[in-house]
């Protein structure tokens, strides 16, 4: 008998967890998103200037420490360190690092994450991003130093594409 509940109790919560993905994902229209490889592509209905500008202003309110070239329109970042939080959220909500006994080991470990975006032009007033968000986590806390590799939750690029669509309309 309790094993029949505890097996009813994994199936809902395993349920529960893939809609949650599931729910995630829906809104990224035209919009490839890569989890396994940390990438993140498609159009925006903008010019490139411009789509870089809001693409860096939103990096920078989440405080993530990026090298710009605006000729070029990149922005990189190798191997920067984060702790706690992104901006005012946990880094769990952004990277899965695995898990302790105290929780997500991204909240409490020292992250380091890689990003790389790129603006290129694409047809008339478009453009075409290119996004690339990859991490490790340490256990320096702890005293450790096995790195441990960190697959994004893609909450990060999300928002980003949520916040191009609404800059700029047309963007699907």
């Amino acid at each position: 008998m309790r094993r029949t509940l505890v097996t009813g109790m994994l199936a809902l919560g395993l349920a529960s967890t893939l809609t949650a993905q599931e729910r995630l994902t829906t809104d990224w229209g035209t919009f490839m998103f890569e989890r396994d490889m940390g990438t993140t592509s498609g159009l925006v209905a903008g010019a490139p200037d411009s789509v870089f500008k809001a693409v860096q202003a939103l990096l920078v309110e989440y405080g993530l420490k990026l090298k710009d070239d605006p000729v070029a329109r990149q922005l990189g970042a190798n191997r920067q360190r984060v702790t706690r939080r992104i901006g005012k959220q946990p880094v769990s909500d952004f990277l899965s690092c695995g898990e302790g006994l105290t929780g997500p080991n991204a909240d409490t470990w020292h992250v380091f994450y890689t990003m790389g975006v790129e603006i290129v032009a694409d047809a008339a007033k478009k453009s075409r991003l290119v996004m690339s968000f990859t991490a490790e986590a340490i256990d320096v806390p702890n005293g450790r130093n096995d790195r441990v590799p960190c697959a994004t939750t893609g909450r990060l690029e999300l928002q980003l594409v949520k916040r191009l669509r609404s800059a700029f309309p047309g963007t699907t």
